[in-house]
């Protein structure tokens, strides 16, 4: 199976779990790179992850160095539609139930 290119926007809390999430899913996921506007934030894969993904502070310029198959966006959404991404991982549902329009 060929692993999927994730990018991550967003290293708060949950973006961290999303973080977290990717790495526990090796065999199918591969976090190549990750951004968020507050510096500080960006060593938290590294350092408490054994995760080593480039590091941005500029969504767009990681999406296209990176061309991922994922972007998963925990933060606002307005760059991804700029840049092509195949797939994006929600933070929030899109839908409470498979019956909402």
């Amino acid at each position: 199976m060929q692993k999927c290119r994730v990018a991550i926007a967003g290293l708060a809390p949950r973006g961290m779990q999303h973080a977290d999430a990717f790495l526990a899913s090796a065999d199918g996921f591969d976090l190549v790179a990750v951004c968020d506007l507050d510096v500080e934030r960006l060593s938290k894969p590294s350092a408490r992850l054994n995760a080593s993904p480039a590091t941005y502070t500029d969504a767009a310029e990681m999406l296209s160095r990176h061309s991922p198959d994922v972007f998963c966006f925990c933060t606002q959404p307005d760059v991804r539609t700029e840049h092509g991404v195949k797939a994006i991982a929600f933070e929030k549902p899109m839908a409470m139930t498979l019956a909402e329009p």
